[in-house]
Formats: structure tokens, sequence, C-alpha cells
């Protein structure tokens, strides 16, 4: 199904959704590559959950996700953790400003 979506529509604005704990640039990289590979799919923005998986769970009959509170890891400008960015630039105004290069958009 996400195939038939990524080829059927071409986004504007791809955002990302990881886990706080899987926030490093290594990693998004490589999931960067198997959307752009895989789906066509070119990512804008990275959104770090504050939820934390906790890996030691994976192999059992539930998942545990925790929650925290500040993030410790220093990264790009494309990277938003709590909706803002390093630069504290929120992820709303990031969307806005890319979208307005496209064309003429109104914001409400």
């Amino acid at each position: 199904m996400p195939f038939l979506i990524g080829t059927a529509i071409k986004a504007d604005y791809a955002i990302l959704n990881v886990f706080g704990n899987f926030c490093n640039g290594e990693f998004i990289q490589m999931l960067n590559d198997v959307c752009k590979n895989r789906y066509l799919i070119d990512i804008n923005a990275v959104s770090i959950s504050s939820m934390v998986l906790d890996l030691t769970s994976l192999n059992t009959d539930e998942l545990e996700v925790y929650r925290f509170l500040d993030s410790d890891v220093v990264l790009n400008d494309k990277f938003f953790y709590k909706r803002v960015n390093i630069n504290k630039h929120s992820l709303g105004e990031e969307i806005i400003n890319t979208l307005s290069d496209y064309g003429d958009y109104n914001t409400i």
C-alpha cells in the first residue's frame, strides 16, 4: 500500500516521524534512502518523537514505550524535536515557508 500511494501521489512536503532513540544521522539517512529508492519520496523534515521504544521488549508480548522530556542530541535544522529545530524554527513555519516557494498560498 505505501508503494501504491507513494507512486500515485507526489508529496509537496514529506515528514518522517521517528522514535526518540532512533534519531542519529546515520539511521535517518538510511530511512531517507529507503523512502527515496522505494517510494520516490524526498524527506523534507524529520520529526523526533518524545517517545522511546524499549528495544528489549521487541520479542515480548507487548512493546514498552517510554516518554522523555528533553533531547540531548544536537541535530541539524531539518530535525524537529517537540516541533522546534536547533534554530528555534517551528515545523509548521518550515512547512509554510517551503510550500510558499511553490506558488501563492494563503495561511489560515
